[in-house]
């Protein structure tokens, strides 16, 4: 058991999107639909979702009751890219070096990734067996 997560959440939905409050000289060169990434997830114990959005200029973690959460699932359902991730026990040494999106979703999910971008993350993901959700946009 890591100490960094907590247990009783063993699932995370991570998404994927192109919606970010800020812009950077190297927008151009990251894959489109794949600038900023978050996850949200549901506490077993509490009831409740949880979204964790670690952002450039802050860091965004909400509970949401039923009806925002219907809110929140309408705005993103078929518009982003959505994998459902187990969460792994092993710690994560490569993402420690600076904060970005990136790393603090490898940091939830107990991943390494030596290029921290949002694609190269999902490309990882996807490689350890993450699922795409029924919520994801299509990816053809």
């Amino acid at each position: 058991m890591r100490a960094s997560v907590d247990p009783r959440i063993k699932k995370w939905f991570v998404c994927f999107t192109d919606d970010t409050n800020t812009r950077f000289w190297y927008d151009p060169l990251i894959k489109p639909g794949f600038r900023h990434c978050y996850a949200f997830g549901y506490d077993n114990l509490s009831g409740a979702w949880i979204i964790y959005d670690p952002a450039w200029d802050n860091l965004i973690i909400r509970v949401l009751n039923p009806q925002q959460l219907k809110v929140f699932i309408a705005s993103i359902i078929k518009k982003e890219t959505i994998l459902e991730v187990d969460i792994a026990k092993d710690p994560m040494f490569l993402t420690r070096h600076f904060h970005s999106c990136v790393t603090s979703i490898c940091h939830l999910v107990g991943i390494n990734i030596l290029i921290p971008t949002p694609y190269r993350l999902y490309c990882a993901l996807r490689k350890n067996g993450a699922q795409v959700s029924l919520l994801s946009k299509n990816l053809l």
